[in-house]
């Protein structure tokens, strides 16, 4: 599964320079993964989205991994919970 169809920002706008390849910046992308969500979880694109989602009832995981869209290289920053009111 490809990472880098989307690459927007959602921890603080940031983007650091990625050492790894040396061609580009890295992003941070974060996917919801719960009940009555898409097996394949969910890419969140607003900080709205996220939070609608932590106002859930039912327990979600947020996956925040940060990705270069230059060389596809992509690891697992953290795991929060996410909803569970």
């Amino acid at each position: 599964m490809s990472l880098f169809y989307t690459t927007i920002p959602l921890l603080d706008n940031a983007s650091f320079l990625f050492l790894v390849c040396e061609l580009g910046e890295i992003y941070y992308v974060t996917y919801v993964f719960g009940p009555r969500l898409p097996a394949h979880g969910r890419c969140i694109s607003t900080k709205g989205e996220l939070q609608r989602l932590n106002e859930r009832k039912t327990q979600l995981s947020a996956y925040v991994i940060e990705v270069c869209p230059d060389c596809g290289w992509n690891h697992l920053v953290r795991i929060a919970p996410l909803g569970g009111k």
